[in-house]
């Protein structure tokens, strides 16, 4: 079962500085094949083409790689990578601290234990992400209330696009690095508050 990772680099402003952060992926197929390049191309595509409704104008993409994950350094190859251009399409907003990102985890069976396993996603919108209701109330923001179930569940049906990429050979399917699956055709669970989720330190040496 091959196994294949995809990061989508984007960056913001930041503490005066630009700040570059990723959102990391892995997907299986269950076929047995790796793609080449020009499908590996495709998956890249299409998986920022998703992720730019899920981020704000204010959200720079920049770079995109594909590799087969082997769970060893050895023999994990580079499939391809490209820089990216384009904004996030989605609404900005001016008074959303940059570390908060919102939530999403996909339930992905138990573990020895027989505690639930998630697999999860943060996503610096830097406005609002698709579902939610623009803008973005004060409330929200300063984390007193949080999102409402109809606005949870736009969300999560939204989120879910990243679930699955089609492609050839494919389609890919949403897992952990090591393998492990979603729990069936599972919607993610948005988490009811804006999380705080650190984005780097660029700023620093600013």
């Amino acid at each position: 079962m091959p196994i294949i990772g995809i990061t989508v680099t984007k960056e913001t402003a930041f503490r005066n500085s630009i700040q570059q952060f990723t959102n990391m992926y892995f997907y299986n197929n269950g076929i047995g094949t790796v793609p080449d390049a020009a499908a590996s191309e495709a998956l890249l595509d299409e998986l920022v083409t998703t992720e730019k409704t899920f981020h704000s104008s204010a959200v720079e993409f920049v770079y995109g790689r594909v590799w087969h994950q082997t769970l060893l350094a050895i023999t994990s190859e580079m499939l391809f990578q490209k820089s990216l251009t384009g904004l996030g399409s989605a609404p900005s907003s001016t008074t959303m601290d940059r570390e908060r990102a919102f939530l999403f985890r996909w339930r992905a069976g138990t573990d020895s234990r027989g505690q639930p396993v998630y697999l999860r996603k943060w996503y610096h919108a830097c406005g609002v992400f698709p579902g939610a209701v623009n803008p973005i109330n004060s409330s929200i923001l300063a984390n007193t209330t949080g999102f409402s179930g109809t606005e949870r569940t736009a969300m999560e049906g939204n989120a879910q696009a990243v679930a699955n990429l089609g492609g050839s050979p494919g389609p890919w399917d949403l897992c952990a690095k090591s393998g492990r699956g979603i729990s069936g055709s599972v919607f993610p669970t948005a988490h009811p508050f804006l999380e705080h989720h650190q984005m780097g330190d660029a700023w620093r040496g600013a």
